[in-house]
């Protein structure tokens, strides 16, 4: 239970900090959008501080007096404006987060901080990167001596991360939280990351309600993520960089894809958010640029807009961009680059979506690694063949209207012709992920769409909400079919890497690592 706690307790960290920024720089009166941008910009804007005074300082002396001078500098920014908190319209979003966090974590209720759900091996790069950050800079330099001895293993990430210029956003987060915490970064990454799925959830809801009009369409959106198969994937599998880089996406276009000038806090604020994206997940930039392209074009196709004006707007948010980033815009070129170059790679280990039975994987009509014998199939992967080729049109369409939702979609799904002409399997397995917020909002914007047309028509309107609730309700079976795979029981899916971790593997160890005489 405490560890569970400890995910509402970020997350509620991550909204004050951020909505306190956000009533400060954001002009728009969309108090409930407002509330929904909050924790990804809470989360970025800790993380691009972190960085800032990592660069010189190890995470363990700077975590705890960042989080006193955040929740300080939140209380007093929060005391000079008069937005209000909008409690009653954001109540139902919360519901939603709660069953989120429950149907994807409700293994951390039986397992507690022992929970390690797949044991991907991203997840031991990513806690020996933490533990580094904890006890030094990205600059410092470890005693040779260290290294040629081999006393700590997290030194080797030095020569990963900071010589070889990758990215390490999330290894600074998990550092973070195991300074305040004092718990190990295997206790932490599981905790750390739900908090990531929510916030992807709620960045979501935010960038899908541009206007009060979409409110209900917002919430449905939550609610379909709350119980997308892929998007839960990504989380148990421990995809956290992943996790975070698509919450910050969401976030950054939610303020970029406007079809009006914004005032200088707004592209301020615009530019916090693009930076975010870079410091945790480069790899999603070229969907971000993409987007803001595809967007503003058509919006200046049909008059909405100026050329001088976007690109004056641009060029400020690059340049807000490149001054939060600093000198970690290397990392993030240099790992934009490689990622490229490894995404686009022709492949054999993730299959999936090079097979006809992408189509039900796509939607959570089918969970991978389930056999592809059973009756159902068949039917699975038709229905899920005509609903993209559907929701691809409806993609035009809705970009064409201003959505911004549907302008990321539509370039991800270019991408991901490109990627299948190419036969790069990984490339696509990870684009079936990063798909789900975008792909999820353009469905359920078009079923508000005809819901509202043929509003008088009571058999109409329960025709498509059934249909809303099939969805919803198949792709939580495949869901749930990942989720239980994450308690580590074997025969339950291909991706299980270590059967049976979550059973005191982690506290046994370090119960072990305490003792005199063991290093």
């Amino acid at each position: 239970m405490l560890a569970l706690a400890l995910v509402v307790v970020i997350f509620c960290f991550w909204s004050l900090v951020g909505f306190a920024l956000v009533s400060t720089l954001l002009t728009r009166r969309n108090l409930l959008q407002n509330a929904l941008l909050s924790p990804v910009t809470g989360s970025g804007t800790t993380l691009l501080l972190l960085m800032a005074l990592n660069l010189g300082v190890p995470v363990r002396y700077v975590g705890p007096p960042l989080i006193v001078f955040l929740l300080v500098a939140s209380i007093w920014l929060l005391r000079r404006r008069t937005s209000p908190l909008p409690l009653r319209q954001l109540a139902p979003f919360a519901g939603v987060l709660l069953v989120a966090a429950l149907v994807t974590g409700y293994p951390m209720l039986r397992y507690g901080f022992d929970w390690v759900s797949y044991c991907n091996d991203d997840m031991a790069h990513y806690c020996l990167g933490a533990k580094f950050f904890l006890n030094h800079s990205l600059l410092s330099v470890p005693p040779a001596k260290d290294l040629i001895l081999d006393l700590d293993a997290s030194l080797l990430s030095w020569i990963e991360l900071t010589i070889r210029a990758n990215r390490h956003g999330v290894q600074e987060m998990l550092a973070y939280v195991m300074s305040v915490t004092g718990l190990s970064p295997h206790q932490v990454f599981m905790p750390l990351i739900l908090a990531l799925h929510l916030v992807l959830i709620s960045a979501t809801g935010a960038l899908v309600l541009q206007a009060r009009k979409y409110r209900r369409a917002a919430l449905l959106v939550c609610l379909a993520m709350a119980f997308s198969a892929l998007n839960t994937l990504g989380t148990v599998y421990q995809l956290i960089a992943q996790v975070a880089g698509l919450g910050a996406l969401a976030g950054a276009c939610t303020v970029l894809l406007r079809s009006y000038g914004a005032s200088r806090s707004e592209m301020l604020l615009a530019g916090l958010l693009c930076a975010s994206v870079g410091a945790v997940y480069p790899e999603v930039l070229p969907f971000l640029g993409g987007a803001y392209v595809v967007y503003h074009t058509f919006a200046i196709l049909k008059g909405e807009e100026r050329i001088r004006q976007v690109l004056a707007s641009m060029s400020r948010i690059a340049t807000w961009s490149i001054i939060f980033l600093n000198i970690t815009l290397y990392f993030a070129v240099v790992t934009l680059i490689k990622q490229i170059e490894h995404g686009t790679r022709v492949g054999s280990l993730f299959p999936y979506y090079l097979t006809p039975a992408a189509f039900a994987y796509l939607w959570g009509l089918w969970a991978i690694g389930e056999p592809t014998t059973r009756i159902l199939f068949a039917p699975s992967v038709l229905a899920g063949a005509l609903l993209l080729g559907f929701i691809a049109f409806a993609a035009v369409w809705h970009t064409w209207r201003g959505r911004p939702v549907a302008a990321v979609c539509l370039v991800m799904l270019a991408l991901g012709v490109q990627l299948f002409r190419l036969r790069a399997d990984f490339g696509l397995f990870k684009l079936a992920m990063y798909l789900q917020p975008f792909l999820l909002g353009v469905v359920i914007l078009t079923w508000e769409h005809f819901r509202d047309r043929f509003y008088r028509s009571i058999s109409a309107r329960a025709l498509a909400t059934s249909a809303l609730v099939l969805m919803i309700a198949v792709g939580a079976r495949a869901q749930f079919t990942y989720t239980r795979t994450s308690l580590g029981a074997t025969g339950r899916g291909g991706l299980l890497e270590i059967p049976n971790a979550s059973n005191g593997l982690i506290s046994t160890l370090r119960r072990l690592s305490a003792r005199p005489g063991i290093v």
